[in-house]
């Protein structure tokens, strides 16, 4: 009796195993969820202050979004923090330079703005998923220049 019980438990529990392990293939587990989610890759060449590089924070604003974005797309405000690093290549020159995604954005226009050494920056970008083969949307800081490219 002893070993029926176990192994009818075993069962119930390698069943519910099984089911969980399907629900969580179906709710987008694996690649098929993260295919219509769109991250900017954000890039800043600053120079450093006091000698060291700081982090650095991106802030992200929607202006015109598109409607019914994906559902697990962000469109609200929101900030990425870059962590600045001396390139090897860089010297004896003041040089930091930091990138990172930012997390899932809804697509339209946001508004990417930063706080460098040499003032406030900003520009607008049209976020769009890439077409297939294409990169995705790039957008680069530099310290001394008036907008991002």
């Amino acid at each position: 009796m002893q070993i029926s019980l176990s192994l009818a438990r075993k069962a119930v529990f390698g069943t519910a195993a099984v089911a969980a392990a399907l629900m969580l293939g179906a709710c987008g587990g694996g690649s098929g969820g993260d295919d219509q989610l769109i991250h900017v890759l954000v890039k800043i060449d600053s120079i450093t202050q006091e000698g060291k590089c700081d982090v650095v924070s991106v802030r992200s604003a929607p202006k015109n979004l598109a409607p019914n974005p994906p559902s697990l797309s962000n469109s609200k405000m929101f900030y990425t923090e870059i962590e600045m690093t001396t390139p090897p290549d860089a010297g004896d020159q003041p040089i930091c330079r930091g990138e990172k995604e930012t997390i899932p954005m809804a697509p339209g226009a946001w508004e990417f703005k930063v706080q460098l050494p040499s003032g406030p920056v900003s520009c607008e970008r049209d976020v769009q998923m890439p077409a297939e083969g294409q990169p995705g949307l790039t957008v680069s800081f530099k310290d001394g220049d008036t907008s991002c490219t």
